[in-house]
């Protein structure tokens, strides 16, 4: 397994893990898919967020109750690695990755609900606590300014 939980805390294997999105990313994206060793410092920092592991994050400056905002050129791999992250996580923890243009035509179709789909009604509650759910947006800025009945 490629990581654990002991008494409430994660412990990962990174080259387990690594080795993990190597095979699923050769899977989808082809056999010439790899990760570059300038990009593992951005790796272990994704790994130690999505398997929630408080001392690494604590190490690596890394709040845990804030969401991530990846930022990078057009085709360096932002959406590819966010497409493969999940499969290092129990299928419990997956999170749907949606296109922010395909929010905006849900906005044309439904109005404000959709806002508040992705806002107010984004969490799971259980008794005595509200507990976010986990989305990936894509491509945040990128889609059009849609209207719906005049609102933009």
């Amino acid at each position: 397994m490629h990581y654990q939980t002991i008494n409430n805390i994660n412990y990962y294997d990174f080259q387990k893990s690594l080795d993990l999105i190597t095979q699923k990313g050769k899977a989808i994206y082809g056999p010439h898919f790899k990760l570059y060793e300038e990009d593992m410092p951005i790796i272990n920092k994704l790994f130690a967020y999505f398997i929630n592991d408080p001392k690494e994050c604590e190490r690596l400056g890394i709040n845990l109750r804030k969401g991530i905002l990846i930022l990078g050129p057009v085709g360096c791999g932002k959406t590819a690695l966010m497409k493969l992250m999940p499969s290092i996580l129990p299928s419990h923890q997956h999170f749907p990755l949606k296109a922010c243009r395909d929010i905006s035509f849900e906005f044309k179709k439904d109005g404000f609900d959709t806002i508040h789909r992705y806002s107010k009604r984004s969490f799971t509650i259980s008794p005595g606590q509200r507990i976010p759910k986990t989305i990936c947006l894509d491509d945040l800025g990128a889609e059009s300014n849609i209207k719906h009945y005049g609102s933009e």
